[in-house]
């Protein structure tokens, strides 16, 4: 898992609760589930049965915040690896949405570092 979506997710579950269930909205009827140990990617129009999952996140050799972060993907349809890509690019979306309007409507704010 690239360092972009694991940070994304950590922070997320830190700041809106643990576990997190988030609808996707570019997803017509999928919704992501997700927790410290593992991210399932449902469809409502199935009865919430799983399309794929992330578990087994391994964070013990991790050296920088910038770092991926391995881990194991389960695929449970045909098919359901090709969303792999469109489901981060939402989970991005839409936990970066959701962070930006707690930062603005909050008076603890997130500062970032930069070199002078």
């Amino acid at each position: 898992m690239d360092a972009l979506h694991y940070n994304a997710v950590r922070i997320s579950l830190s700041r809106f609760g643990n576990p997190l269930s988030l609808h996707l909205a570019s997803l017509p009827g999928m919704d992501i589930l997700l927790d410290d140990e593992t991210w399932i990617v449902t469809d409502r129009s199935v009865r919430d049965k799983p399309l794929l999952a992330w578990l087994d996140f391994n964070t013990s050799n991790r050296e920088s915040l910038f770092a991926t972060v391995p881990c194991k993907i389960n695929l449970y349809r045909p098919h359901s690896s090709f969303m792999i890509d469109k489901v981060l690019e939402q989970l991005y979306f839409t936990l970066n949405g959701k962070l930006s309007r707690l930062n603005k409507s909050s008076e603890h704010k997130l500062y970032t570092l930069s070199r002078k």
